[in-house]
């Protein structure tokens, strides 16, 4: 009934999924389900018969993407074996735009600025190859949506800075529900005061992730630049084709051939004298061979036989 609730009411549309394995958890499990699959891992090949519940819920995060823009995506799951409250995010070796790679780090420092329960220091943004078949990646990928989570709460509770360590309780939940909500309206407010104040702070955090977004921008940008110059080059060398394109047929005036280049091989003499009085064959010095003078052939008599 607060103004910020109304206002996010008014602005957003949420969908809410309260639990994605009935099936498993009745039957005492946590993470698989009842035919013994662990289904934050097949998102990608999620099948309406073995996972129903994923194959439902990844349609209908299909079918909200192609009507209107998905700003934001969050699974909220309890982990087994590390403390605190946290979140795993998607980063892509292509991500820099707009923020230097830091955009997906926004919303989960938002909610460590303003609660002792959330550990930002122990958040995750890489995509290993293992977690490809998780609801966050998948999403991520197939709806391009930037923010898109996990939300972990450790089953063993958490360290909260000064307070003694201690399992949550139920009033621990509700207050991160709400953080979440106020996170996500400083996160798309229009003036980006929240925004730009935790940008200013990450850059400062995070100097390597900066130089690498500035580094793969640089070679985007000389990329872009070759791919320019050749799409121009090619426009000119079209050009010169078409300028310079030779016809099918030849002009009629070049295929007349006049009578004295024609008759020209008929009129010269197959035989010439040169200044020593010797006579040469044409075709032997037009081919740059040496005149062979021709031997005679003088047979001798043959000897008689005679008495001795």
């Amino acid at each position: 009934s607060t103004g910020r609730a109304k206002i996010l009411r008014g602005s957003f549309i949420f969908k809410v999924v309260p639990m994605l394995n009935p099936d498993g958890v009745i039957a005492g499990q946590y993470r698989c389900s009842l035919a013994g699959n662990d289904l934050n891992r097949q998102w990608a090949t999620a099948c309406p018969r073995t996972h129903p519940t994923i194959h439902a819920t990844r349609s209908l995060i299909k079918t909200v993407a192609e009507q209107r823009h998905v700003v934001l995506y969050c699974d909220l799951h309890g982990h087994s074996r590390k403390c605190n409250m946290f979140m795993y995010g998607c980063t892509s070796r292509e991500s820099g735009v707009g923020g230097d790679g830091l955009m997906e780090r926004i919303w989960p420092y938002l909610l460590h600025t303003a609660s002792p329960l959330f550990e930002y220091d122990d958040c995750t943004f890489k995509v290993e190859k293992s977690k490809e078949g998780s609801a966050r990646v998948v999403v991520w990928k197939e709806a391009a949506v930037t923010n898109s989570y996990t939300l972990e709460m450790s089953l063993g509770g958490g360290y909260f800075g000064a307070l003694t360590p201690r399992h949550y309780e139920v009033a621990d939940y509700v207050n991160m529900g709400q953080l979440l909500c106020f996170a996500m309206l400083d996160l798309f407010e229009p003036g980006k005061v929240k925004v730009n104040s935790v940008l200013s702070e990450l850059t400062q955090m995070h100097p390597d992730v900066t130089r690498k977004a500035e580094e793969r921008g640089a070679r985007e940008s000389a990329k872009a630049g070759v791919e320019a110059h050749a799409f121009k080059m090619s426009l000119a060398h079209e050009k010169r084709e078409t300028n310079w394109k030779v016809p099918d047929a030849l002009p009629k005036d070049l295929m007349r051939v006049p009578k004295s280049v024609a008759t020209l091989k008929s009129e010269l003499p197959s035989h010439y004298t040169t200044q020593n009085g010797k006579t040469v064959v044409k075709a032997k010095v037009a081919t740059g061979a040496k005149a062979v003078p021709k031997k005679k052939l003088v047979k001798k008599p043959a000897k008689k036989a005679g008495y001795g």
